[in-house]
This record gives structure tokens, C-alpha cells and sequence, in this order.
């Protein structure tokens, strides 16, 4: 699993990579199952980490919105908010966040990389590709990925 440079939540945030990142204060979120490995991640490449996790799948709710809130505007600067892809893509529509803090969220992608080789990973992508294809709860995803 590969840590990708993190990117804005919304368009308003300035490019942010690994190198800015190590002087920063980062406000980590999470509502992922087992969150270490990225918490870790975080903290070798920041300034320094609070985390506010919350349980696998978690719908956030106002109050835990302005626990967030509360959190980032009491860090030192600089700062960032920094989240998981998954949780980004909660966030983004939540009716709770202000605009304020909008600028300083950024999620981090995750790439994967089967270690095998290309035949094997051809392989792997067509029994997923197919899997998709024939079941019908699942064919929005592989109609838009044509």
C-alpha cells in the first residue's frame, strides 16, 4: 500500500505534498476500522498529529462536526486537516461543515500494488472486471468505468 500526496477536499486548498506537509500540524480523522498504519504514516511525515477517530462507517453528525472544528481552530499553525479518502467523501457533502475550514482539508489517496506478476494481475482484473459485469447491484460501477 502506497501513500500518495494528498490532495484538497474542496477547490479552494492550496497544493499540498509530503515536503509542506513536515511542517505542519495535522488534525487526523478517521471512521475507518483500523486506522494506525495511516495515523503512523502522519506522524513521520508531519509536525506533529492529533487524531480524532471515529467507529468504521460512522455518519457524521453536527456535534462530532464541531468537536472537529473546535480541535482545528485550537492547533497551532500552520495546520491542516487531513482524512482518509473514504471519510472525504462523507465530509464533502456534510451540511455541518463551515466554509472556514473547508480550505485546509485534504484526504490522502491510497494506491495498491499486487505483488505479482502483469499476466497475474491481468488475471485479477478481468475476474473483477467480470464479476462486476454479472452482477446487477454492482453494474453502475463498471458501466462508468467505460
Amino acid at each position: 500500500m502506497l501513500y500518495e500526496d494528498p490532495k484538497p477536499v474542496f477547490g479552494n486548498a492550496k497544493k499540498l505534498n509530503y515536503d509542506r506537509l513536515k511542517d505542519c500540524n495535522v488534525l487526523a480523522v478517521t471512521g475507518i476500522a483500523h486506522p494506525e498504519n495511516f495515523v503512523e504514516m502522519l506522524m513521520d511525515k508531519s509536525k506533529g498529529v492529533i487524531h480524532i477517530p471515529f467507529s468504521d462507517h460512522h455518519a457524521f453528525s453536527s456535534s462530532d462536526i464541531a468537536k472537529i472544528q473546535k480541535t482545528f481552530d485550537e492547533m497551532s499553525a500552520p495546520k491542516v486537516l487531513v482524512l482518509t479518502e473514504k471519510d472525504a467523501v462523507r465530509l464533502k457533502t456534510n451540511k455541518f461543515l463551515a466554509d472556514k475550514i473547508k480550505s485546509s482539508m485534504y484526504y490522502v489517496p491510497i494506491k495498491i500494488d499486487l505483488l505479482c506478476d502483469e499476466e497475474e494481475k491481468k488475471l485479477f482484473n478481468n475476474q473483477i472486471i467480470s464479476y462486476v459485469r454479472n452482477n446487477k447491484r454492482y453494474n453502475k460501477l463498471y458501466n462508468n468505468s467505460l
